[in-house]
C-alpha cells in the first residue's frame, strides 16, 4: 500500500452511538482544521442493526451510500468497521442460520464472548462452512458497492477459538486465513486493517494490523488498555512495520475535555505513534478540540513512514528508547524518544552508536517538545530526572564546522518533512533553506553555529525578519511559513 492511513475514527468518542450527522460534522471540521493531512473518515461499531447484521440502523436512516457520498464530496474516503466472524445473540444472522456457528463437544453453541455494549453474548461463525464463506463475501461486496474503501475488521481471533466445526481437518489457523481470504476476494485492492487477530495467519492479506491494546483517555486500565500498554506494544512490535504490514498502534486522542491524560502523557503517545511510522487515526469530536491541541497534533502530521527501533525492548519490560535514524539530502541525524513509563523519575542514558550515529564525533542535542538546546555531546547522551509518564523527544545531529539547521518546531522529524533544501554559500556566508509546508501557526527553524560565527541578518523570501536568540550559538527564525518560502540566515564577515 503506497500511503500510510491518516484519518478519523468514530470509536473513542461516540463508541456504539455514531450517527450520520455527527460523522459528517467531524468531516467538515477536519476539512477546515487539517485539510492537507486527513484522507479517511472511518465509521466504527454502532452503525449496524446488530453485530452480525451489517446493514444500517436508524441513526443512518438515509443509508450508508448517502453517508459515503457526503464524505467523498468533502474530499475524503470512507471506511467502516466490521466484526465479520462473530454474531450477537440478538442478530437475525444467529437466529436464522444456526447451522453456521461453532459448537462445543456437546453440540451446544460455543459462547465466545459477552459484551455489555452489545447487550449480551456473541458466537463465532464456522469458517470451514462453505455457506458461511459465501455469506462473508456477500457482506463485504455489498459494503464495497456502498463506496467504502477501508475496512477495519475486528474480533478476528474468535474465528479460531476451540470448538467443533464442519470441516474437522482444517487447523484453526487455516480456518482464520480462509475467512480473511474471502474478505480480500470481496473487497479487491481496498485497504484492510486487521484488529484482534492472530498475527501469522494474517500475513499477506491485511494491509495494516493493530499490534496492541485499545487506547483510552487514561494512562492505564487494569484490563490492559490505555497509553501505558499501547506504548509498550507499539515499541515492542515496531520491527513488524513495513515488513509484514503497516503497524497500527491505535488512535491518538488530544481532546482537552473529558480526558484523564495529562499533556505530557498525550505527547508521549504522539511521539511513540509518530516514531512508529504507522497509521495516525484521530478519534476525538473534532469540533470540540481546541486550536492549541490541534497545533500539538499537527506536529506529527504527515506520517513519516520509516519506522523507529525500540533499542531496549528485548531487555526492558518498559522500553525507554525509541529511535528513528533519518537520512535525507539535508543530512543524516536521529530522532530519539527517551520515555519514562514508570511512576518515579528516572535517568536515561544511551550511546550514539546505539542509535546509528558516530560516537566518536560531536553531536548537537535539541529537545523538540520543549524547543530547548541541550548542548554538544560526544559518545553518550545522559538524561537525568525524566518525569513519570513523560517523554523527551530529541533531535541528535552531527556537529560541523559551518552553521547548520538544528531542528524545527514544525514536525517531529525536524527537517525530513518540512524542509526541502539546505545550502551553504561560503562566499556570502549565508545558510539557505526552503520550507516544504504551510503552517497554521507561527513556527520556528532553529540554527546552530560555532563560536567563530555571528548571525547578522535573516530573511524570508528576501524580506528581513527578526532573529530570536535561543542559547549561545543557537538562534531561531519564527514565522507563519508558506510552502516554498526561502529562509536565509547571513553571518558577519
Amino acid at each position: 500500500w503506497d500511503k500510510v492511513p491518516q484519518g478519523w475514527c468514530s470509536w473513542y468518542f461516540y463508541f456504539t452511538t455514531p450517527d450520520e450527522k455527527e460523522s459528517v460534522s467531524n468531516a467538515h471540521a477536519l476539512k477546515e482544521m487539517l485539510p492537507e493531512y486527513i484522507e479517511w473518515i472511518q465509521i466504527d461499531d454502532g452503525y449496524q442493526k446488530a453485530v452480525g447484521d451489517w446493514t444500517e440502523n436508524d441513526r443512518f436512516k438515509n443509508g450508508l451510500n448517502t453517508l459515503v457520498k457526503k464524505i467523498n464530496e468533502l474530499g475524503f474516503k470512507a471506511g467502516i468497521w466490521v466484526a465479520p466472524f462473530i454474531a450477537s445473540e440478538h442478530s437475525d444472522l444467529f437466529k436464522n442460520e444456526q447451522d453456521w456457528f461453532v459448537k462445543d463437544v456437546d453440540g451446544r453453541f460455543s459462547v465466545v464472548g459477552e459484551n455489555p455494549l452489545w447487550l449480551g453474548k456473541f458466537y463465532a461463525l464456522d469458517l470451514t462452512h462453505p455457506e458461511v464463506i459465501s455469506h462473508i463475501e456477500s457482506v463485504f461486496k455489498k459494503l464495497k458497492e456502498e463506496g467504502f474503501e477501508y475496512f477495519k475488521i475486528d474480533f478476528l481471533y474468535h474465528a479460531c477459538l476451540e470448538g467443533v466445526r464442519q470441516n474437522k481437518r482444517m487447523t484453526r489457523g487455516q480456518t482464520l486465513r480462509r475467512g480473511l481470504e474471502a474478505i480480500r476476494r470481496a473487497v479487491g485492492d481496498a485497504f484492510i486493517l486487521g484488529c484482534g487477530a492472530p498475527l501469522g495467519p494474517s500475513i499477506g492479506i491485511v494491509n495494516a494490523m493493530r499490534i496492541g491494546n485499545d487506547i483510552a483517555t487514561v494512562w492505564k486500565y487494569d484490563w490492559g488498555g490505555g497509553v501505558y500498554q499501547c506504548a509498550i506494544n507499539t515499541m515492542s512490535r515496531a520491527i513488524l512495520h513495513d515488513r509484514w504490514w503497516i503497524n497500527d498502534g491505535d488512535c491518538v486522542l488530544v481532546r482537552q475535555d473529558d480526558n484523564n491524560l495529562t499533556l505530557d502523557e498525550i505527547k508521549l503517545w504522539l511521539s511513540v505513534v509518530a516514531l512508529s511510522g504507522g497509521s495516525i487515526m484521530l478519534s476525538d469530536r473534532i469540533m470540540e478540540v481546541s486550536q492549541e491541541r490541534i497545533h500539538v497534533l499537527e506536529k506529527i502530521l504527515p506520517v513519516y513512514r520509516r519506522g523507529g527501533i525500540a533499542i531496549d525492548s528485548l531487555v526492558e519490560a518498559e522500553p525507554r528508547l525509541f529511535a528513528l535514524p533519518i537520512e535525507t539530502p539535508l543530512g543524516r541525524w536521529a530522532v530519539v524518544a527517551a520515555i519514562n513509563l514508570t511512576e518515579k523519575p528516572v535517568g536515561v542514558s544511551f550511546s550514539l552508536s546505539e542509535i546509528g550515529l558516530d560516537e566518536g564525533a560531536f553531536h548537537h542535542v535539541f529537545d523538540f517538545w520543549d524547543e530547548r538546546y541541550e548542548g554538544l555531546i560526544e559518545g553518550n547522551v545522559e538524561l537525568m530526572g525524566l518525569k513519570p509518564h513523560s517523554c523527551r523527544l530529541l533531535c541528535i545531529r552531527p556537529a560541523g564546522d559551518i552553521p547548520d539547521v538544528l531542528g524545527t518546531s514544525m514536525h517531529f522529524t525536524q527537517g525530513a518533512v518540512e524542509l526541502s533544501q539546505l545550502e551553504w554559500n561560503p562566499e556570502k556566508r549565508a545558510l539557505r533553506v526552503i520550507v516544504a509546508r504551510t503552517t497554521n501557526e507561527p513556527e520556528a527553524i532553529f540554527f546552530v553555529f560555532g563560536e567563530n560565527w555571528t548571525p547578522e541578518r535573516a530573511y524570508i523570501s528576501d524580506e528581513q525578519v527578526k532573529i530570536e536568540i535561543i542559547a549561545p550559538e543557537v538562534v531561531a527564525v519564527r514565522h507563519q511559513f508558506k510552502q516554498g518560502q526561502i529562509v536565509r540566515l547571513e553571518f558577519a564577515k
